[in-house]
């Protein structure tokens, strides 16, 4: 499945009650769940709804934000993924969707693990969102 598409076939019901059933906050399922839908605002989505917005992140070269980009392979938060109880195993390459991701961590049985992966899902998300509401273009975590 490419990161593009969205997710709602069929087959992928179980991982949609795994999703609404991890004890967090309302907001952080919400942003998992459109997160795995591709529905997420980021530059490339919004370029694709016909958004007037640069799909170049500022600082960064060439690099499109996408999703996955976003959430996972951005130079600055590379190391709050190391530090969190993922310490390294993060999926390296481009091989695998943000669902697929997703998926394989909420495998793990361990709630509190779940927990920690939603809420900083959350507050990568809520960061992003900060810079790019106030139109600042320098790195994320300045």
């Amino acid at each position: 499945m490419h990161e593009e598409e969205t997710s709602t076939s069929s087959n992928n019901g179980p991982i949609w009650k795994h999703i609404w059933s991890v004890k967090v906050v309302p907001k952080c399922r919400i942003l998992v769940w459109r997160a795995c839908k591709t529905i997420i605002p980021v530059r490339m989505n919004l370029k694709k709804w016909m958004v007037d917005v640069d799909s170049i992140l500022p600082y960064s070269g060439d690099t499109k934000e996408t999703m996955k980009h976003m959430f996972l392979y951005y130079e600055v938060v590379k190391p709050i993924w190391f530090a969190s109880q993922l310490s390294g195993r993060l999926e390296s390459g481009n091989e695998i969707s943000f669902i697929q991701w997703i998926v394989a961590y909420l495998e793990v049985n361990d709630t509190t693990f779940h927990q920690n992966i939603f809420g900083l899902l959350w507050s990568i998300w809520n960061r992003r969102n900060k810079r790019f509401l106030r139109k600042k273009n320098g790195p994320l975590w300045k």
